[in-house]
């Protein structure tokens, strides 16, 4: 606030050595410049004042900062506000490029394809292993039955049934383990392809939020505004929102 009438008499200038004047001053809430009179001219107000001005327009200028000043600072906040948009930019730009790269090297729907195959021929292997344990019981079968043809046949099919017992219990116990092997391996294969999952992630209470206008993946709060429009994939369903704010927390 300034105080200031430009120079006269004294008896002019005699109002600004009024007590009430003088009291009203120290007592204003706000900063008082005084700039009564004209450089040699004092008075009372000058004393109380906040700070004193030899003229009106030193007051003024006191005041009112220079134009020129106010641009240069709004300048520099300018280039300082792109430096960190920039940098913040460059920031998510590696996140998100790292992310790509982990999930190319993850390849998820790579790795099933791979346990499909692997699955398929553990199928192919026991159902030909299956094939020549039955062959080579049918042999021994066939040089049992020439060797003992000469012998009793009770004694003979007695042989026989309980080497077709012994061979009956070695083909389901490799079938058994082999089945148990394959088991083993899809179990892996499965908690493998889990764990690079996205729905995974989504179970842990996460949720992939995309632009409602563009379908664009949001990783950042800085890319929405109030009153954009959003989709959340959760793990079960999808849900659409709008946005009331948004603050971006840097958690580096």
């Amino acid at each position: 606030l300034i105080v200031a009438r430009g120079g006269g008499s004294l008896e002019d200038l005699w109002c600004f050595n009024d007590e009430r004047v003088a009291r009203a001053i120290s007592a204003c809430a706000i900063p008082i410049v005084s700039g009564v009179g004209h450089e040699v001219d004092v008075t009372i107000a000058d004393f109380v004042a906040d700070v004193r001005a030899p003229t009106p327009t030193a007051a003024a200028q006191l005041v009112v900062p220079d134009g020129r000043e106010w641009l240069a600072a709004l300048v520099a906040r300018e280039a300082q506000l792109v430096r960190c948009v920039n940098r913040a930019l460059r920031a998510h730009a590696e996140q998100l490029a790292s992310l790509r790269h982990r999930l190319a090297i993850s390849q998820p729907g790579a790795r099933l394809a791979q346990q499909v195959q692997r699955l398929d021929d553990l199928e192919q292997r026991l159902i030909a292993a299956q094939r020549g344990v039955w062959l080579q019981a049918r042999d021994r079968l066939a040089q049992l039955t020439a060797r003992f043809a000469q012998r009793n046949p009770s004694q003979k099919l007695a042989l026989l049934e309980a080497l077709r017992a012994a061979l009956e219990q070695r083909m389901l116990h490799a079938a058994r383990k082999l089945l148990s092997n394959l088991t083993q391996r899809l179990s892996l294969a499965v908690r493998a392809l889990d764990t690079v999952s996205p729905l995974a992630t989504l179970e842990r209470g996460f949720a992939i939020v995309t632009n409602a206008n563009d379908g664009r993946i949001v990783t950042t709060a800085a890319a929405l505004e109030p009153g954009d429009t959003i989709d959340a994939r959760l793990a079960r369903g999808r849900i659409t929102a709008s946005v009331t704010a948004s603050r971006n927390d840097d958690h580096d």
